[in-house]
């Protein structure tokens, strides 16, 4: 009777502790596979946490960059005939470092600075011309006397006035075609032994962007030599000389044969007959706040010492309009002649 109590009471114990467990181990069961179910699997939180990378990196980059554009529009908007410096100028007034990723807006910002340094810029700022979108650049549809061209194929300085053939023709045309014309250098210097230069529009037809002589133009159909000197003059550098003292500064004519590409009006061939002018004046006249740029025409000025600018000559570097021996020659013996007449 005694065992069959204790066997009893035993099977009663372990109902009820297995109904206790079942109760007790069901919702642990249950919030155990949820989880298992739920949680992301090895291959899937890697992904997760680069996806959250990658939002991150993108708000960081959209805040860094809204400054940008809004300078970016700025520089767009300025006159193509604004200086590298100044562009560059626009550029660091308007950034702001807070709000850039630190080396993008080391390499953005210094990127017009290395090109400024590769480039001769203006000493100072000069006054620009408001800029009218229809004289941008040349007319090709200005029309030019044509003429007959040198007997020797080689630069030469004329002995006498070109002979005209009596037709006319297209700015366009005789560039692409190489037929001979006529145009006006003017170079501008001091008694320093210094001459002005200045770089040519990226609009022109002929060496965009590339530094050259003081003022040039070409001559019209109908017009004179010392009449276009003296209104190119006027219009690229808003300087003011009368017409017997530019002919007493005339040097000869020059027979000049180039050939060139541009990305905007294709191969050219320009062969000239170039009137070349030196007219020394105080330097003071020739300091780039006083001169009034033409826009369209000219992209900004340099006083360059004569021997400097023969000697890029020489070597052919490429920011220069190349130029002859002859004509360098020409020049410099014209440079020397006229500072020994001012120190005598």
């Amino acid at each position: 009777t005694i065992d069959l109590a204790r066997t009893h009471a035993h099977t009663r114990a372990h109902q009820w502790s297995s109904k206790r467990y079942d109760r007790i181990a069901a919702p642990s069961a249950t919030i155990s596979f949820i989880w298992r179910s739920s949680r992301p699997s090895s291959n899937t939180l890697p992904f997760l946490l680069l996806m959250l990378m990658l939002v991150c990196a993108s708000l960081r980059l959209c805040a860094a960059l809204q400054p940008m554009a809004a300078i970016g529009a700025k520089c767009c908007a300025l006159p193509h005939t604004f200086a590298p410096t100044q562009r560059h100028a626009v550029f660091q007034e308007q950034s702001n470092p807070r709000r850039t990723l630190p080396s993008l807006a080391r390499s953005f910002s210094l990127m017009p600075l290395r090109l400024a340094r590769q480039s001769w810029a203006p000493s100072a700022t000069v006054r620009m011309q408001a800029a009218d979108a229809n004289a941008l650049g040349q007319d090709l549809g200005e029309q030019f006397e044509l003429y007959a061209g040198p007997l020797n194929e080689a630069p030469t300085i004329l002995s006498a006035p070109p002979t005209p053939l009596g037709v006319r023709k297209a700015r366009g045309e005789v560039h692409r075609d190489g037929d001979w014309h006529r145009s006006v250098h003017v170079w501008l210097g001091d008694e320093m032994g210094r001459l002005l230069l200045q770089r040519r529009s990226e609009h022109k037809d002929t060496h965009p962007g590339l530094w050259d002589v003081s003022c040039a133009g070409h001559i019209s159909a109908g017009d004179g030599s010392l009449d276009t000197a003296q209104k190119e003059l006027e219009e690229e550098l808003g300087f003011a000389v009368g017409l017997a003292e530019l002919e007493a500064c005339f040097v000869g004519t020059f027979a000049s044969t180039m050939r060139g590409i541009t990305a905007k009006h294709g191969a050219f061939e320009c062969n000239e007959y170039q009137d070349i002018y030196l007219f020394i004046t105080p330097s003071a006249s020739l300091d780039a706040d006083k001169l009034v740029l033409g826009a369209g025409e000219v992209a900004g000025v340099q006083m360059i010492d004569a021997t400097e600018l023969i000697s890029a000559w020489e070597r052919e570097d490429a920011q220069f309009v190349p130029r002859s021996a002859l004509y360098a020659h020409t020049l410099r013996a014209a440079v020397d002649k006229t500072a020994k007449a001012a120190t005598s």
